[in-house]
């Protein structure tokens, strides 16, 4: 069994994978557990999407669990790298333009 909690969107943010472990698990019952959260039988696997993580999401009327991939923010430096490609493509254009038109 696997222990979740979800929010109000239904959004999963707590997740135990042995709730019930005598060393690891979270000492409490299958009861006190159910006042908080739910017991799963297991969880699928998200994708593996480059430049997307994975917000996983629980139905309790359906026991379903279903994932939504969302825009991982690009770093400062991802950021300044898309600049200066943006710029050397410009500055390339207008060199090739400039070429084109007999100006070098």
């Amino acid at each position: 069994m696997i222990y979740i909690e979800i929010d109000s969107t239904k959004q999963i943010n707590y997740i135990h994978n042995i709730p019930f472990d005598s060393v690891n698990g979270l000492g409490k019952t299958e009861e006190e557990l159910l006042e908080k959260g739910f017991l799963i039988e297991s969880m699928p696997a998200p994708e593996q999407i480059a430049g997307k993580s994975a917000l996983a999401y629980y139905n309790e009327e359906t026991n379903e669990v279903w994932y939504e991939y969302a825009d991982i923010p690009k770093s400062n430096e991802e950021k300044e790298i898309d600049k200066l490609r943006e710029d050397m493509n410009e500055a390339i254009m207008e060199l090739t333009m400039l070429i084109a038109m007999g100006g070098m």
